[in-house]
């Protein structure tokens, strides 16, 4: 005869306490497949009728499900906009990994890294250019959504680079505190123009421009205090 499994306490495990965690586990993979969902219909409705245009319903239909089932994992278009720019910095992540593994943080390994980002922008088009199309009629919340994930990229940068870590923990209003902020933005809408074809110019010398531009900031906070 089959013996019951035990608990780690030696106790035999109830088969009701496997069932139910069973049920768990089956409604948090129906949860995160529905989300999944609707991320993706969002992504592709913002990207074929912009995001203004574009209606809670319109994102429902596409994802092929229920207006209720929408408000079960998120509040508003504005918090799956707020989502899909998370999936973004997510694509962007492992550039500044790259960065910090660097064994010399120099202008071509920094004209590097900024290609990478271009590169994972360009990739992610039809997304970077959604999030713009958001930011510009939500301000305030993605000007608060991008100050946040900045915060998080010069943490990032800081493990390995004196300039950021030095940033990450200065005071707010301070000089360090916003060049790296500023630099990270000039960044952002670098690598936005290139991955939406407004950027004309040559890639590779606005690279190193902006490379250098980097570096002349680590250059001076690393020397200083």
């Amino acid at each position: 005869m089959k013996r019951r499994r035990q608990d780690g306490d030696g106790r035999q495990a109830p088969r009701s306490g496997r069932v139910q965690n069973a049920g768990t586990r089956l409604q948090q993979a129906q949860r995160a497949l529905y989300r999944e969902k609707l991320l993706q219909a969002a992504q592709d409705v913002f990207s074929r009728k912009t995001y203004s245009a574009s209606s809670i319903d319109d994102i429902a239909q596409a994802a092929d499900v229920s207006r209720a089932t929408f408000y079960r994992h998120f509040a508003s278009k504005i918090e799956i906009a707020s989502a899909l720019t998370d999936r973004l910095v997510a694509v962007l992540h492992p550039a500044y990994e790259q960065l910090g593994n660097a064994r010399v943080i120099d202008e071509r390994a920094l004209t590097h890294w900024v290609r990478a980002n271009v590169a994972s922008c360009r990739a992610a088009a039809p997304l970077v250019r959604t999030i713009r199309e958001a930011a510009a009629i939500e301000p305030t919340f993605f000007r608060d959504h991008t100050t946040a994930s900045h915060e998080r990229a010069i943490r990032a940068l800081g493990r390995r680079i004196r300039a950021f870590d030095r940033a990450a923990t200065a005071p707010a209003g301070s000089a360090v505190r916003i060049r790296a902020h500023l630099l990270l933005r000039q960044l952002d809408m670098f690598c936005y123009d290139v991955a939406i074809g407004r950027w004309t110019e040559s890639l590779p010398v606005g690279s190193r421009a902006l490379a250098g531009q980097f570096l002349r900031f680590i250059e001076e906070f690393d020397r200083e205090g």
